[in-house]
This record gives structure tokens, sequence and C-alpha cells, in this order.
């Protein structure tokens, strides 16, 4: 990544963090908002609940109707004494202003045999919605009830009434005190009538007059507070209105007039901005909304030639500090969030501005940014305790990964190795040790990890490769076959990348033994350390062999399988035993195909990756773990996309030998090696990974025959050959047609009975088969379309290989299909062999008119009639053939046919022959339907037999 690319990403990165806090703040402080007023609501309703209960209670004591029953006395005649003198003290109280007397336990015991009491018939007028009782709609509720009752729309207005005019009518003077200060200067100025000095001093006079009148408020015995409207306090819009009119009166000093140098002004700016921080512990979160962002703008405001960034990061440091504890004293999450983005942000910007020196500097900041983090939102928030399980802290885990975000333009690979060491230190072991202690920030490490493999694959490391292709265009002869400046520093990267990858092995194998995040972290030691070894292979071997890194993942391997056997399978059954467990054990066959992505290439390299999946069987067979089973899938992955990159596994080392050749490691031996991976997980317990895997065996098995029937019958043949697509289309029609077709066979016979992936396997594999080829051998390769050579044989040539066969073979499924199989399916393999019959009679009589290639010659007359002769033969065959064999599908395909050839001959031959050949056609045409018709009368027909009456016994024959 060049430098201007790396300072555009860190601009935008800046740029969107200080676009993104203000918004952050006014959503939070609108959420809060609506929250507040929510609870206001709860507030007034719980009010408007006992004002009702005080007014049913009231109605049932004059006589309109009973509490408990909820009938007029004069009806449901004289009531108990007890409960009306029980209503009766709860009236008094009532009135005095007390709670009722009543016990719970009193009305629990009375709710079985009594209606609702008073105060739920009162709940059910007064709810949340704020509608009259439902069940009373017979106009019989006092009125004094139904006054304590606000409709839902008088509750709305009243609400809107609050918001104007409590809430934003406060705010809105408050900013017009602030803007009349600020034109209050700016007017003395305009008039003359004070000089600089005098006018600061009256701007500053207000600005303080503002402040003490808000603290004068606030310290009153009966503060001006609106009701319920805290984040409108009087006192806190006049203290805020201060603070900007001082904020103003402080810039307009240094910025305006240079009456203030930059260093007073600094700090000036800064104790205003963290005072009115302090002062949100009093007056609210609106002073915070105001004076986090002043505060972070403080160093954008003062202008400096000094380019010192001491100062301004102990000033960012403090104020985040600051913040962050004052988010976390009152509970305001997105002011401590947002002191987080400021932390992040200025981080980005520190490493835009910093010089060569100040690389410790801006470690010591990152690492500072860290501490507030895990200050403000993890100490004495859980305990210290790596073998206590608690749910997930995202806002911490965000919150730490944030501010550790700066080290993206910070990690540098130079002379100074220690200082190297230090900054991983803080970028990746500060957030492992954090995770292994308090299991809440166990993600924590994700992101820092994820940044350092990136780091380290872009550090300045000199390339081995290129420092060889510069000595041999020295030509200088040397003996060793680097500089040795270059092998150093090969070195020390190297021994730097070892001394990660064993650190973070030796952290997860710690956790797997004592802290319950022992899956996480296991998960960040394995993919970490893989991760540490493919990027040293990368920066060192630059893609190119090397026995080395293969002898290094192999020792990994053991390592991984050592940590699972020896310290994972004891302590499986703790918190996340098992997936960390799974986790070492996958990550050693990980190692072991990494080994040989180091040692070998081309062919060995496909078999080797095609045989991670029964390696993965093989650790199931040891260690039979459920979430092993999801990786024998994804093992497979690698071995796609191999034969992606060459499908003739090594074309160059292919030789023309048929079956016995690459294609038969490089396909055979993987695909039984998914097949066994198959059947062991479907011997142990069929699931959706057993099933996926047996199709998969299908699959891999299906391709085995394809390749190596492909090589037999062209031994040169590729993929990109002139007619290759014709051939290519054609067979794996053909293949894909065969394996169906045994497949069927076997469904037939009742193996798949207990496997229904493979019984749908067969039909996925046809279907693709005729999928494939009626796209190739109809469509897009059709010889007669695109002039590809078939062959010059009368008959035998590509045209009957490929459509014959495909036609034959399709037809014969048919006949094996079993009864059960879907009648959508049968329906589709007998119009693909319709139609590939079809093309086969058309196509192999153009090939004797125009051999070999198909649009060579123009179609002619003769051809017309042959076409015409040939199908109504073929007609007058498949008639006499389902008439022989009974097949009412026979004798609709000739009627089909012979309905196609009086069609052509009427609307084809008349115009396209001439002479004998069109009398000859019209006359053979009508002789042989006139031919059927004589046949059809002269044989018999045979009616169906007539459902037995009532008087018959047994069932009735059809005559003839």
């Amino acid at each position: 990544m060049d430098i201007e690319a790396f300072l555009a990403l860190l601009a935008l990165i800046l740029v969107a963090l200080f676009l993104g806090l203000p918004v952050l703040v006014v959503l939070l402080w609108r959420r809060v908002t609506r929250l507040t007023l929510t609870v206001e609501r709860l507030d007034g309703a719980l009010r408007e609940i006992r004002a009702g209960r005080g007014a049913v209670v009231a109605a049932a004591a004059a006589g309109h109707e009973s509490p408990v029953t909820g009938v007029p006395e004069e009806a449901g005649g004289k009531e108990p004494e007890a409960p009306v003198e029980q209503d009766a003290t709860e009236e008094e109280q009532v009135q005095a202003g007390e709670e009722p007397s009543t016990p719970e336990d009193q009305s629990a015991a009375k709710a079985s045999d009594l209606p609702p009491s008073p105060l739920e018939a009162a709940l059910r007028r007064a709810g949340a919605s704020g509608e009259g009782c439902k069940g009373e709609t017979d106009g019989r509720q006092p009125a004094a009830a139904r006054a304590a009752v606000p409709s839902r729309s008088g509750a709305q207005d009243e609400d809107r009434e609050r918001l104007i005019g409590g809430r934003w009518s406060v705010w809105a003077g408050g900013a017009a005190l602030a803007v009349g200060g600020v034109f209050m200067v700016a007017y003395a100025a305009e008039a003359g009538l004070l000089g600089p000095v005098g006018r600061l001093v009256l701007g500053a006079l207000f600005g303080l007059g503002l402040a003490a009148a808000g603290e004068w408020l606030r310290r009153k015995p009966d503060p001006a507070v609106l009701g319920g409207l805290s984040w409108a306090s009087i006192p806190a819009v006049l203290t805020a209105a201060g603070t900007m009119v001082l904020f103003a009166v402080v810039y307009s000093a240094h910025a305006l007039y240079g009456l203030v140098g930059p260093t007073p002004a600094f700090l000036l700016l800064g104790a205003l901005a963290i005072c009115g921080l302090f002062a949100a512990l009093l007056h609210g979160p609106g002073l915070a909304v105001l004076g986090l962002p002043g505060a972070y703008l403080v160093p954008f405001l003062v202008t400096s030639e000094s380019r010192d960034l001491a100062a301004v990061v102990l000033y960012v440091l403090a104020v985040s500090a600051a913040a962050v504890a004052l988010g976390r004293l009152r509970r305001w999450l997105w002011l401590a969030g947002a002191a987080v983005a400021g932390l992040a942000g200025y981080g980005l910007l520190f490493q835009l501005m910093a010089a060569p020196g100040d690389r410790l500097l801006l470690t010591l900041y990152l690492a500072a940014s860290a501490m507030i983090v895990l200050a403000g939102f993890v100490w004495r928030h859980y305990p210290a305790r790596a073998d206590l399980f608690v749910e997930v802290d995202r806002a911490a885990t965000l919150a730490l990964a944030a501010v550790l975000l700066p080290f993206a333009g910070h990690l540098q690979f130079e002379a100074d190795l220690a200082a190297l060491m230090g900054e991983t230190l803080v970028l990746l072991a500060l957030p492992l040790a954090v995770g292994y202690v308090f299991c809440a920030l166990r993600y924590g490490a994700v992101l820092p990890l994820a940044l350092f493999l990136l780091l380290a694959l872009q550090l300045k490391v000199p390339d081995a490769l290129e420092a060889l292709e510069a000595l041999e265009a020295l030509d200088a002869g040397v003996i060793s076959p680097l500089p040795f400046d270059v092998q150093d520093r090969l070195s020390a990267f190297s021994a730097f990348m070892a001394v990660c990858a064993a650190g973070l092995v030796a952290t997860g194998a710690l956790a797997l033994r004592h802290a319950a995040s022992r899956a996480v972290l296991s998960g960040l030691a394995v993919c970490g350390a893989l991760g540490v070894l493919s990027v040293s292979w990368l920066r060192v071997a630059s893609w190119s062999v090397s026995p080395l890194f293969a002898g290094l993942a192999l020792a990994l391997a053991v390592v991984f399988w050592g940590v699972a056997s020896r310290i994972g399978a004891p302590r499986q059954d703790l918190v996340g035993g098992r997936a960390a467990l799974v986790t070492w054990l996958v990550g050693a066959v990980a190692a072991l195909g990494f080994a040989a992505g180091f040692a070998l290439e081309d062919a060995a390299l496909t078999i080797a990756f095609g045989l991670l999946c029964p390696a993965i069987a093989l650790v199931h067979v040891r260690y039979p773990l459920p979430a092993l089973r999801p990786f024998a899938v994804v093992a497979v992955v690698p071995y796609g996309l191999c034969l992606l990159r060459d499908p003739f596994i090594d074309a160059a080392a292919l030789g023309i030998t048929p079956v016995f050749n690459l294609l038969l490691l490089g396909y055979g031996l993987p695909a039984a090696g998914v097949c066994a991976t198959a059947w062991s997980f479907t011997r142990t317990g069929r699931d959706l990974w057993s099933d996926i895997l047996q199709a998969l065996a299908i699959f891999f098995v299906s391709l085995t025959l394809v390749m190596l029937t492909l090589h037999g019958i062209d031994p040169v043949f590729r993929f990109d050959g002139e007619g290759d697509g014709l051939r290519t289309g054609g067979l794996l029609t053909l293949i894909g047609g065969a394996v169906s077709l045994a497949l069927a066979r076997l469904s037939r016979a009742g193996v798949f009975d207990g496997a229904p992936v493979l019984r749908t396997g067969r039909m996925v594999v046809g279907l693709g088969g005729m999928i494939w080829g009626a796209a190739t051998l109809f469509v897009f390769e059709n010889p007669a379309l695109t002039g590809a050579p078939v062959g010059d044989s009368f008959l035998i040539n590509w045209i009957s290989l490929l459509y014959g066969g495909a036609c034959l073979l399709y037809a014969l499924q048919l006949r094996m299909l079993r009864a059960d199989t879907p009648r959508a399916y049968r329906l589709t393999v007998l119009s693909f062999a319709c139609v590939a019959g079809f093309f086969l009679i058309n196509l192999t009589i153009r090939s004797w008119f125009s051999p070999d290639r198909l649009d060579a010659v123009a179609v002619r007359s003769l051809e017309q009639a042959v076409y015409s002769a040939v199908w109504l033969a073929v007609g007058l065959a498949c008639l006499l053939w389902g008439l022989a064999a009974g097949s009412h599908l026979l004798r609709k395909l000739s009627a089909v046919i012979l309905v196609g050839v009086t069609l052509k001959a009427f609307l084809i031959d008349m115009s396209a022959l001439d002479g004998l050949l069109r009398a000859l056609s019209f006359i053979g045409l009508g002789a042989v339907l006139i031919g059927i018709g004589a046949l059809y009368q002269r044989l018999p027909v045979t009616r169906r037999a007539e459902p037995p009456t009532s008087g018959d016994d047994g069932a009735a024959q059809g005559d003839a």
C-alpha cells in the first residue's frame, strides 16, 4: 500500500469519525429523551390510576352502585356491612392523601369469590392506552370516575403541549441568550463603544452571569425545573449558555485580537470544556453534549507553530478519561462511547501528524487509551476471575477494538526490533490477556489479531526473490545466495513472527486449562498461529516451495494434536471444552494442509488437499464430536479450488494412457475418501452433514467417471480446443445419463431404501446431464449451427455417439425408474430422449449430404425428400411396435410423427420439391396413411371391461 493511499484511507476514517460523532450524540440524546417522556407518561398514568380509584370509591359510597358487585344497591339487595365499612375507610384514606390500608392478602383471599376490586376496575379504565373501561358501556359509570380518566387524544395533546412549552422553549431561550451575548460583543465592536479588552470583559461578565444564575437557581430550595422535564432544566440551560459565551470570548481573544497566546488559550478552552463535562454531574447530560465536542475541537481552534504532540496527547487523554469516568458514574453509555470515538479518531490523526521521533509517544498514547477503556468499561464491573463465565459485553469489546484501530498506521518493521515487540504487546497481548481474565471481553482480540496479520503482510521486509534477481542481474558471483543485510533482516522478521506464534499457542493452551473463555481463545490461538505461519511464508519464501516452512507446519500440527489430546480431551466437559477441543483438532488437520501447500505442487498438491476430508473422518473416529462433522464438508473446498485451477490435475504430465493415469489418482483417491467419510458419518448417525457428504460422494464419483471417459476417448482432449465444446457437452451428458441409469437400477433393487439422499441424488445427476445436454447438444454446440466437425463416416461419427447414446441411455433409464419416481421427472426423461432422437435422425441425414461439417452444403430437394421418407418410416415403425407391444405411448408418438410429416409435406415439400420428387413424396405419404387406416380397420379393438352390475357375480367381459 503506497503512502498516498494510506493517507487517503486515514483521512476518510477521520472524517467519518468526526462527522459521525455529532450524529451519534444526537441519536442517543433523542433516544434518552423518548425514554424520559415514557417515564413521565407512566408517572402520570399512576397518578390517574390513584385518582380514578378514589373517584370509584367515592361513587360507590354515594350509593350509585356497589364497588364490589357493580350492581345498584336497590336492585342487588342489601349488601353486607363489612365491605361497606371497608370501602368507607378506603375513601377516608384516599381523601386524606394516604395509601389505602387494605392488606393485599385479604384482596387475594376474596379474589376467588368476588368480582374485580375497585383498584382493578380503575386499572382497567386508566391503563396505558388511556381509554375508559370497555366493559362498562351502559352509561352507569359515575361522572367523577369518568372525569378522572382522560382520553387518549387528551393525553397526546397534553404531552405535545408539555414538549413545546416546557422543553423546546427552554432550550430555545438558552440558545437565544448565548447568541445574544455574542451579538452584544459584536455590536460593541461595530459601534466602537469599547476597546477589544472591554468587549471581551463585557462578554466574559455576561457568560459568568449566566453561569452564576444557573448555579443560583440550582441551589434554591425549590429548583426551577419543570415537573418531569429534567432535560429542560432552566439552570442547566443557563449554565450551558454561559459556557458557550465564555468559550467564544476565549477564542476571540486568541484568534481575533491576539491578546492570548496559544498555550493560555489552549489551557483556558480545555478547562472550560472539562468544566462543562463535570457540570453535567449537577445539571444533566445537556452540558456533557456541549462539553465533549467542544473539548475535542479545542486543538483545532488554537493555532501554533509548534509540532510537539505531547501536550495535545496528554490533553486528549485527560478529556477522554474525564468523559469515560462521567459516563460510567452517571451510566451514560453514549457519552463513554463518544469519548472512545474521540480517542480512536485522534489516534488516527496523530499517525498522520507524527514525526519519526514520536513513535514511542504514540505507542504510549494507544496503551493509555486501552487503559482508559478498561478502567471505564471493565474495572469493578466484572470480577477478575478467569474461570467465571459471563455473557459477552459488546460495548466494552467494541470500545477496546476501536482504540486499538489506529495501529493500522503505526506498526512498522525497522531496525528497532524492541519497539516492534512493544507495539505488538499493546496491540495483541493486551486484548488476549484481558480476554483471558475477563470472559466478557473474550472477543476483544479478534479485530486486533486480524489487524496484526494484515499489518505483518504489509511490513517493509526485504523480498528474497527480488534480492536474488538483483544478484543475477549484477552477475556478482558471490558465494552466499543473499546479501548479509537481507539475511539478517529476514532472520529478524522470522524470529519476531515465531515469537508471536509461540505466544499465541501458549495463550490458547493456558486458556484451555484454566479460563472460561477457552473456546474463543483457542480459536484465536489456532487461527493466529496458522496465519502467522502463512504470512511468514508469503514474505520470506514468496509463494515458492519451502521444505523449511513445511516442516514448521508439521511441527505445528504435532503441537496442536498434543494440546488437544493432553489438555483439551480431559477438560471437554468444562465450559466451552468441546468447542475448544474441536478447534485444536481441526487446527492440526489444517496445519497438515498448510504443510502440503508449502512443500508440494501440481498433482501432488491436488491429491493431498483431496485427502483432507478423510483426515477429518479419522479424527472423528478417535474423537466422535458432532462439531467435527461440518469441517469434513469444509475440507473439500481446497480440493475443489485445485480442480478449478487445473481440471486435468497436471495437464502437462497427464500422458495418453487410459484409466491408469493422474486422473485416476487426482479424482479417484479423493472420491474414495469422500465416500469413506460419508459412510463413516452415516454409520455413526445420520444428520445434515452426512447427507451432504453422500451428495458430494455421488458428485465426485460421477466427476471421476466423466474425466476418465473424456481422456479415454480423446487423450489430447482439452476444454479449450476446436470442437471440444460439442464433445465435452455430449460426453458429460452421456456420463450423467450412465451414472443416473446405474443409480436408478440400484434404486429399483432397493439398495437406497434407507438413504433418501442417494435416491434424490440419482435424479439430480440425471437432471444435471439433461440440462447440460440440452444447453450444449441442442443449442449452443449444435454442429448444424456452429459448423463443428463431426466426422465424415456414414453412420459412426460424433453424432451417432453423442446424440444416439443420449437417446438410448435416457430411454433405458425411463424403463428402470421405480413406480414411486415423481411424474415430473419421468416426463422430463421421456422428453429429453425424444428430443435427442429427433436431433439424431435429422443431423445424421444432414451429415449424409454435408459430411464432417454440417453447414458446408446447402439443403437441396433430395435431402428434403429423404427427411420426409425417413420420418415417415419412423412413424410407421413406432405405430407397428406400439400395436405389437400394446403400448399406448408408442401409438401416440407415431401419431405425432405422422402429423408432423403430413404438415411438412403440405407446408415445405410442396414448395421445396419439384418434379418427380414432389409427386413421389405425396404418393408415398398418401399410400402410408391409407395403409394405416386399413390396418386400424382390420385390427380388433378391445373395449375396457364394464363394472359389474348389482345382479352380476363376476366381472363383465367386453366384446370385440
